[in-house]
């Protein structure tokens, strides 16, 4: 029987817990299966609820953390702590759905692939303006991230690893995005679409996480910085020389100078910080306490 790892992110979302265990321990009846809850210290009854199903049945196990660290880097000290040989990572609350595991599972194994992402056809419960602002950034990632790999669009956290990508996730981590690291291994990864619903429970926690995994990726998987701030490199100089010639434009063109400049500034910083977090290795996390 083959043994799977699930992995789950939580945040304050207590009322989902109980279905969401019911619907897992339904789905995979025919596997060998364990779940890790990777809480984020949460405000609402999250964790006396998880500790209930965790007393009568060990394979759940809970990752308590010190503090909020944010969904990406919770997911995956919950990869790290698997024990099988294929993780699943899924939220709880039902938008990507648990019943999909064994068809995705079939695949990969069809396939001999490393990794099924789930790809949605459609973003239900997202309005108009998120969704133009996730098609831009996803082209431009994929513009400046060189060319010799793409992060797929319209994909988020739901995938079946092999622990052969867990392995060398582990080895080349690159920060809190993980959209973007799991491509950036490469090897056979293949997509099943599905239909994402609206969330039928709650509201979504990790709007703040998201926007901060964004910026990570831009940072760690392009050079669109790079490119942006050699730009105003060269424009700010011409800035300079137009306002010596236009003494009526002049303040305003040494505004955008100074504006240039200040934007030159923050991706330097952008970039230091990214460096510094990694060499203090600020991007790991700290466990409270391990429920197994």
């Amino acid at each position: 029987m083959e043994k799977i790892t699930v992995v789950v992110p939580i945040f304050n979302d207590e009322e989902n817990v109980k279905p969401f265990i019911n619907k897992i321990k339904s789905v995979l009846s025919n596997f060998d299966y364990e779940i890790i809850f990777c809480l984020d210290p949460s405000e609402d009854n999250t964790e006396s609820k998880l500790l209930e199903y965790w007393n009568i049945d060990k394979r759940l196990k809970i990752l308590k953390f010190s503090r909020r660290y944010g969904q990406s880097l919770c997911i995956k000290e919950g990869i790290y702590r698997a024990n099988s040989d294929y993780v699943v990572i899924i939220d709880v609350d039902f938008q990507d759905p648990p019943e999909l595991i064994p068809k995705m599972f079939d695949l990969l194994k069809k396939k001999n692939a490393e990794c099924v992402y789930g790809k949605r056809l459609s973003r239900k419960g997202e309005n108009f303006l998120r969704k133009i602002l996730v098609k831009v950034y996803y082209f431009l990632i994929n513009q400046f991230a060189g060319g010799f790999y793409e992060i797929p669009k319209n994909v988020g956290e739901f995938r079946l690893i092999t622990r052969k990508l867990v392995n060398h996730l582990k080895d080349l981590d690159r920060g809190d995005f993980l959209r973007g690291d799991v491509p950036f291994i490469g090897f056979k990864q293949i997509p099943y679409y599905f239909e994402r619903d609206k969330r039928k429970i709650g509201k979504s926690k990790y709007i703040i996480g998201s926007i901060k995994g964004a910026i990570d990726g831009i940072v760690n998987f392009t050079n669109i910085f790079t490119t942006l701030s050699l730009f105003f490199v060269f424009f700010f100089p011409v800035l300079i020389i137009i306002s010596f010639f236009f003494e009526n434009i002049a303040i305003y063109v040494l505004s955008s100078g100074l504006f240039c400049l200040i934007i030159i500034l923050y991706f330097i910083l952008t970039y230091l910080k990214s460096i510094i977090d990694n060499i203090k290795g600020n991007n790991k996390v700290i466990i409270e306490k391990f429920y197994e």
